[in-house]
């Protein structure tokens, strides 16, 4: 999430914003990665044409719950949204931000949110927290 602020320029407000250093890092790690899929699936350059992103978060189960609640976010009956936990829109625009000028040109081209392995972009929970990513470059 990006942190701003307005200021009066020739009279006009200006918001002016910048990215926190734990995100832009998060960013740079997702970029790296990203250039590590690109290689393996033998994409040569960015893609400008429209793509589908899926994107799972598996957040780590508190530890301080009782099992029969850890078992029941294991399920997926119990999903993340307490406060303090990552919100899922800025969760998905670090991975296109991470993703831009690697995957594809500009992140505008996600025209769409998709699966992976079935599941629909969003928050888990997990003993083995990470993100799964799939995206489908649509034929244009």
């Amino acid at each position: 999430m990006k942190n701003g602020h307005i200021e009066m320029v020739n009279g006009y407000p200006v918001m002016r914003t910048r990215t926190p250093p734990r995100t832009k890092a998060w960013e740079e790690y997702v970029s790296l990665i990203a250039r590590q899929a690109r290689t393996r699936a033998r994409i040569n350059n960015p893609q400008d044409g429209p793509a589908v992103l899926g994107c799972v978060f598996y957040l780590s189960i508190p530890k301080s719950w009782p099992e029969k609640k850890k078992q029941q976010a294991r399920d997926g009956l119990i999903r993340p949204m307490a406060v303090g936990d990552p919100d899922v829109s800025n969760l998905i625009k670090a991975i296109e931000d991470g993703c831009e000028g690697v995957l594809w040109t500009n992140d505008t081209t996600v025209v769409d949110y998709g699966t992976v392995d079935g599941l629909p972009t969003g928050k888990r929970y997990s003993d083995t927290p990470r993100v799964e990513v799939e995206v489908l470059f649509l034929q244009t």
